[in-house]
This record gives structure tokens, C-alpha cells and sequence, in this order.
């Protein structure tokens, strides 16, 4: 993340824990870019290789693009779904901006549905919402 964040429980009934902004974030603003000193991606081939319980954590908090798994290694993975996102990624899921202002102490949250670029990425990305 390009701001400060804070992991606590989510004010989204039964998400577990969220991803809150801890200082102002302005409307339109670069919030997170995909790192790769820091963050991680996987190929098809790198994902079907990994231990289950490897690939369970990374069906829970990666998300994925192009047919590449990422993994972001900040707090960006504790953002949870909602259809009113507060944050939205761009078409390569790479880089992320505020949709609007988000004031400190407030939930980060993404819209999983605009995530991927397949109906596979799609699959992967929603998958665990048709389970809830």
C-alpha cells in the first residue's frame, strides 16, 4: 500500500478481518501497485506445484489476472468484496486507485467482480462468494 493501513476486524458482516486506512487517502489517488521486490505472482504451472496448503492460502487472499496468480504482501490482502468499492484496480490489476475520499479509520474495500481478464480469472476471483 501507498498508505498507511491497519489490519482489524472487518464492518462487513462474516468477512473476518479488513484492511482499514490509517491517514486521509484523496479521491483518485495511486493506493497500491503490484511491487515485485515485494509482492509475488505465480504461473499456472508455479500454482500446480505448491503444497495445499500453499494453494489455500493463495485461493484466499491472491487474486487473479491474465491467468497469473498475485499475491500482494501488505495489507492489501485483508480487503474484502463489496459493490461499493471504496478502491478499484485497473484493467491490469497491477495498480490500484480511491474511487473516493477515504478518511482514517475506514474500511478498504474492492469490488471482486471487475477482478480478471478470463472467465477463469473470474471463476477464481468470485468463486468463494457463490459459497457464502
Amino acid at each position: 500500500m501507498l498508505f498507511k493501513t491497519i489490519v482489524r476486524p472487518s464492518s462487513i458482516p462474516n468477512a473476518g478481518m479488513g484492511c482499514f486506512a490509517n491517514e486521509f487517502v484523496p479521491k483518485d489517488a495511486l493506493m497500491w501497485r503490484f511491487n515485485p521486490d515485494f509482492d509475488r505472482k505465480f504461473s499456472q504451472e508455479e500454482f500446480d506445484e505448491l503444497e495445499l496448503p500453499a494453494k489455500e492460502f493463495l485461493m484466499y487472499y491472491a487474486y487473479r489476472c491474465g491467468g497469473v496468480y498475485y499475491f500482494s504482501s501488505d495489507n492489501t490482502h485483508f480487503i474484502n468484496h463489496s459493490e461499493r468499492p471504496s478502491m478499484y484496480s485497473d484493467e491490469t490489476g497491477l495498480l490500484a486507485y480511491a474511487t473516493k475520499d477515504i478518511h482514517p479509520g475506514e474500511e478498504i474495500v474492492d469490488n471482486y467482480w471487475s477482478f480478471g481478464e478470463t472467465p477463469e480469472d473470474h471463476e477464481f476471483n468470485i468463486g468463494w462468494l457463490k459459497k457464502a
